[in-house]
């Protein structure tokens, strides 16, 4: 035994050798599991979240050399409110149904207009393009259920002339 050496020192040496190669392994390890969650995050991250309702094609009319395009769409669960949302030009749509091109006019059909009181039905009868009013689109109701003809079935069956 070298001088200054003693049997104990040598015991002593050995643990705090295996004790870094421990802590090598679990730092190894606690990177990889912050990797794996950094890139998990980011995956999620990179996922669109869709909230808002498809638009769905209903009819077009041209007028004065230009073609207008008639959408709509619901939204709500219970209580559901409809939207027509017209187009000056072919529209183009988001992976989740956002128009990416501006919407020329919108309106809501309003089915219980005396809501709560669920009495006083409005179907809808036709829909009037109007391009010289400040009101693009005007939904005619009736109060006879024959009358409808649905939210994504209507046509433009009258355009206002009187341009």
């Amino acid at each position: 035994m070298l001088p200054g050496k003693s049997k104990g020192m040598k015991v002593h040496v050995r643990k705090m050798s295996k004790l870094k190669t421990g802590r090598k392994y679990l730092l190894a390890f606690l990177i990889l599991i912050f990797l794996t969650v950094a890139y998990l995050l980011f995956r999620l991250a990179m996922l669109e979240t869709c909230d808002s309702a498809s638009r769905v094609y209903i009819d077009s009319t041209e007028k004065n050399g230009n073609v207008y395009y008639l959408y709509g769409y619901q939204v709500g669960f219970q209580d559901k409110v409809y939207y027509y949302e017209l187009y000056d030009s072919p529209p183009i749509f988001s992976k989740c149904g956002e128009p990416i091109d501006k919407v020329f006019y919108s309106i809501h059909y309003d089915d219980y207009p005396s809501y709560p009181n669920k009495t006083d039905v409005n179907y809808i009868k036709s829909i009037a393009l109007q391009l010289n009013q400040d009101e693009k689109l005007k939904i005619n109701y009736s109060k006879d259920i024959n009358e409808d003809v649905g939210f994504y079935k209507i046509k433009f069956n009258e355009v206002n002339n009187n341009e």
